[in-house]
């Protein structure tokens, strides 16, 4: 296998080496496509395959409740969420919520989402902050 191998290089390098117009044609062809394929499959992997800046996406669970096909929210107190974070069976545990409000002051009041998350939400997902610091256990109670 490796002599046909062995062969078959040898080939190739004296045909190149007779047209090295060919061989230049070749290798800038390769190039290019290699480098096309490997920025589409960039742009697709991070719009489609990994859309969030999460580490450990896979190991990521969400819990909800649906009461009869309407989507409820899952009520955890503060005993129950600190439980959670002390478990040996989850690597960490953050409670968060999302609503709408409306912003005034200036201009036409506009809604807004807005969403409430648990000092060490950040630090679970993974995600370093754009601007600023994450949130720690002291600027906010336990759970």
């Amino acid at each position: 296998m490796l002599d046909i191998l062995a062969v078959d290089l040898r080939n190739a390098l004296r045909i190149f080496r007779r047209s090295p117009g060919f061989a230049a044609t070749a290798v800038v062809s390769l190039a290019v496509g290699i480098a096309a394929a490997t920025g589409l499959f960039s742009i697709v992997n991070a719009a489609l395959l990994n859309p969030f800046p999460f580490a450990d996406i896979n190991r990521i669970v969400r819990l909800d409740m649906i009461d009869k096909g309407k989507p409820r929210g899952l009520g955890v107190t503060v005993r129950q969420l600190v439980a959670l974070q002390q478990s040996d069976v989850l690597d960490g545990a953050f409670a968060s919520n999302n609503w709408p409000m409306t912003l005034t002051g200036r201009g036409v009041p506009e809604a807004v989402p807005t969403g409430e998350l648990s000092a060490d939400g950040l630090n679970v997902l993974g995600v370093a902050p754009l601007l600023g610091r994450v949130f720690h256990d002291a600027d906010g109670p336990a759970g």
